[in-house]
């Protein structure tokens, strides 16, 4: 057997020359529970090299550590996130493109019972409009719409708003389609395309804090507040105050002097040097946020890598879903099969079968190629059917309960198929209160004129003895 005297190693260790026992060899020393625990490379390599050699062992036990499913399921990952930052371009004008997010619940709720904070900002002006209301759903959405922005302001071009369920609503697809407003989905959790709205609600909640009384109970007696002064303070990405992109005029705050003379302009002459001032601040303030996405661009994209994966590469997904330390942080393994955009796949786990909609994961291939650990986005689906959590089931139209057992009658239970089989989003486990405690092995609620929602509950079971079995 030959021998070599290691650094490392006060006696000499023995080279290793056939490929399988060095494979085995780094599998005892950093998998198994009483040699290994899966340390990183740094500690695995020393503890190995203190007792054999070969020549590649370095490089070799670097491989087996990068393509180690279960350190890649549940190692911190101290990287970068990947992914090139691709900044909203400003519009031409303002009240173009406008941004609309809920911020709630909050803790405590006012004394009048609000719990949310719904925020409109301009994404060029940065003009915010703020309400406070008692609850997330798409009926306070689409009133907040019409009665606080349409009717005050007029009619956006386009909205953006995130994926959540009161944006996805039926009914706030109607209002925008009848009102011709596009309505423009951020990626789901990718918080950073929205994030112009983001960062406000992270400076209004500081504000309200500070004006509020020490139960924090009046926070929406001070919202108004917060919002004019935000409105009418310079901001640093525009170089511009909201107030005077949107009105076209300085804003006389309360305890602003007032000569009280009032200067009376001819009609052509005011519309005139109105324009002429609109046109310079609007131009003013895109040249500036174009400056400042550059300049931040710059900043977020430096050693940050962008991969680009390719159908059949093999992939860990992020577990967005974690609550106790020793939960997985990345599912899987899973095969990309399809590629929908740049950085959007879907991918199908191996040893299940269940697609995911994901995009900035982890690939792994059979040549052990370097590759990176990123964050994804997670949506499943399954037999070409979404599954997503709904609210509470709120119908507009009239509403009709059906209970399966063994007394229902075959036209019955046909019309039900009929109508399951032409549905295509399902809610499931909904804790709807309108489902009586009769006793039912299924309970049906169908929501007639729409055709697009079926409700199974398995409710108010009876005994195993009962005849209903």
């Amino acid at each position: 057997m030959l021998m070599r005297q290691q650094t490392y190693s006060l006696s000499p260790v023995p080279y290793i020359s056939d490929h399988k026992l060095r494979v085995n060899i780094i599998r005892i020393y950093h998998d198994t529970p009483a040699n290994g625990t899966h340390f990183g490379r740094f500690k695995t390599t020393r503890k190995i090299q203190e007792r054999f050699y070969w020549p590649s062992i370095t490089r070799d036990i670097r491989l087996h550590i990068r393509s180690c499913i279960p350190c890649l399921q549940n190692n911190h990952q101290r990287k970068k996130s990947p992914g090139l930052l691709k900044p909203i371009t400003p519009p031409e004008g303002v009240w173009q493109l406008v941004a609309m997010d809920f911020h709630g619940p909050i803790v405590p709720s006012s004394r009048e019972g609000h719990k949310y904070i719904i925020s409109i900002t301009d994404i060029l002006s940065k003009y915010v409009i703020t309400k406070a209301v008692r609850d997330c759903t798409a009926l306070t959405a689409s009133k907040v719409v019409i009665h606080d922005v349409i009717l005050k302001y007029g009619t956006p071009c386009a909205i953006l708003t995130d994926r959540g369920t009161h944006f996805t609503a039926a009914i706030m697809a109607e209002i925008f389609k009848q009102l011709g407003v596009k309505h423009i989905f951020a990626t789901s959790y990718h918080p950073s395309t929205n994030g112009q709205i983001e960062r406000y609600n992270a400076t209004m909640d500081a504000k309200i804090a500070a004006l509020s009384n020490d139960r924090r109970s009046d926070w929406n007696e001070k919202l108004p507040f917060v919002t004019f002064n935000y409105n009418t303070t310079i901001h640093a990405t525009s170089n511009n105050i909201p107030f005077n992109m949107m009105y076209g005029r300085s804003p006389l705050l309360p305890f602003d002097y007032h000569n009280g003379m009032v200067s009376l302009p001819s009609e052509t002459t005011y519309v005139h040097e109105l324009n002429k001032y609109l046109s310079m601040i609007t131009n003013n303030a895109r040249d500036h946020i174009l400056n400042q996405q550059t300049k931040y661009k710059i900043r977020y994209n430096s050693n940050r890598s962008n991969p680009d994966y390719k159908i059949e590469d093999i992939a860990l997904i992020k577990n967005i879903h974690t609550r106790h330390k020793f939960d997985i942080r990345y599912e899987g393994p899973y095969r990309i099969i399809r590629k929908l955009a740049s950085k959007t796949y879907i991918v199908q786990h191996m040893a299940q079968n269940v697609n995911k909609h994901s995009s900035n994961f982890h690939t792994l291939d059979s040549a052990n190629k370097e590759k990176y650990i990123h964050q994804c986005v997670i949506s499943t689906i399954q037999n070409n059917m979404k599954v997503n959590v709904y609210p509470m089931l709120q119908p507009l139209t009239s509403f009709s309960i059906y209970f399966i057992n063994h007394t229902t009658s075959e036209p019955t239970i046909d019309y039900l198929i009929e109508n399951a089989t032409q549905s295509k989003v399902f809610s499931i486990n909904t804790n709807n209160n309108n489902v009586s405690k009769m006793r039912a092995l299924i309970q049906i609620g169908s929501v007639h004129n729409v055709s697009i929602l079926m409700l199974f509950e398995c409710c108010s079971l009876p005994k195993q003895d009962s005849h209903l079995f």
